[in-house]
């Protein structure tokens, strides 16, 4: 999680991907040759996933835009699912494991995003060109932590999808308090303005549930500690400039203006590259919107891929995610759903693979006596377990 490219850089290594990402990929590869006979009915929609993209898109893609093409695709898509399998199969202990790695890096990317906003400082600066490592992000109305995995947005949706994942697990109420407010802090870190207008409703959401509608009783030391956290939030907000892009800007200002000017994109674009897509495109595209990107990541999609691929994709997508949380609460999967899927369609960060692995791990190291493997009954491997709940 933490050896990421930004960091990378700054260890004078020029090439890294996300390298926990190469190594489970590399054991669940080898898991599911050498154990192919277990994996049945229940990953009916990852195998179809994998099959599609290696026999129909990735061929396309190599065709389209060659190799590095064709590469992006296969993280994107049959890693992701190969990594899924892999992880839903392990034992309960080991997703335990699991849970406290994250737990690990969630604090000290926390801590590091505080740091940076104090010192003013990127440690792991994030760039557009790996070439030059004071070559930062071009930063708009405020200071922005990089943290380990280097672009703002990443390291917020990232976050977010912990954050959600930490709210329904079954940490004491007190622990579940000063982590997420040590997220919220983080994410004002980041300067994410989506990120934190989320969180801010989900939290007041939360406070209210718990206050009025929740059967567990509360301490009075609980009220002190959620008062105090309310309270330093408010301080870092008003006082030492935390989330000053949302503060010392209006609602609509040049980065909202981005995401509506964004739809410009299909101004820019021929209808072969519409219809069967282009990866050469997106730079192309950047520099006519003159942008720092195309913050929208269902138009990546169709820029790189074009509409049929891409409505393919977005379905057997959807299809997965809904098998994934089959059995929980409809407001867990609301929780879950707008932490992740919503926030990230506020910009391109569903288009790159990162934000997945991490919903994937949190997924799999935080819920592990869902039922699973599941397409038709009798085929169920898992008794039904509870239903979960947000507290």
């Amino acid at each position: 999680m933490m050896v990421t490219s930004t960091v990378s850089r700054r260890l004078h290594i020029e090439q890294v991907g996300l390298v926990s990402n190469i190594i489970l990929l590399g054991l669940a590869i080898v898991d599911v040759l050498l154990n192919s006979g277990k994996y049945g009915r229940g990953f009916i929609e990852e195998f179809r996933i994998i099959r599609t993209t290696l026999i129909l898109i990735i061929p396309i893609n190599l065709f389209i835009g060659g190799a590095e093409f064709a590469k992006s695709t296969f993280f994107l898509t049959t890693s992701l699912m190969l990594i899924s399998i892999y992880l839903k199969s392990q034992k309960n202990e080991i997703k335990l494991k699991i849970k406290n790695v994250i737990l690990t890096f969630f604090l000290l990317n926390c801590i590091l995003s505080i740091g940076e906003k104090i010192f003013q400082f990127n440690l792991f600066p994030y760039s557009y060109y790996n070439n030059n490592i004071e070559e930062t992000l071009a930063m708009e109305g405020g200071f922005r932590s990089s943290a380990f995995l280097g672009h703002p947005l990443t390291n917020a949706v990232c976050i977010s999808i912990i954050m959600a994942f930490i709210i329904i697990s079954n940490y004491k109420i007190l622990h579940k308090t000063a982590l997420i407010s040590l997220g919220f802090i983080s994410l004002l870190c980041f300067n994410a303005k989506a990120a934190i207008l989320i969180w801010a409703v989900l939290i007041l959401f939360l406070i209210y549930y718990l206050l009025f509608k929740s059967k567990e009783k509360l301490s009075l030391f609980f009220y002190f500690c959620l008062g105090t956290a309310l309270i330093i939030t408010l301080i870092l907000v008003t006082k030492q400039g935390f989330g000053d892009r949302l503060t010392q800007s209006s609602l609509f200002d040049g980065s909202a203006q981005t995401r509506i000017d964004v739809f410009d994109a299909f101004d820019y674009i021929t209808s072969y590259d519409l219809w069967i897509g282009n990866p050469q495109s997106y730079l192309y595209i950047t520099n006519k919107l003159d942008a720092g990107g195309v913050e929208n990541s269902f138009i990546v999609l169709i820029l790189e891929y074009g509409i049929p691929i891409s409505l393919l994709l977005i379905f057997m997508y959807t299809l997965w995610i809904r098998k994934l949380l089959r059995g929980i609460r409809f407001n867990v999967q609301m929780l879950l759903l707008v932490s992740f899927i919503g926030l990230g369609s506020a910009n391109n960060s569903l288009s790159t693979s990162t934000p997945w692995i991490f919903f994937i791990l949190c997924y799999n190291a935080f819920l592990p006596d869902l039922q699973k493997f599941i397409e038709v009954k009798k085929y169920s491997m898992y008794k039904k377990a509870p239903a979960v709940q947000i507290v």
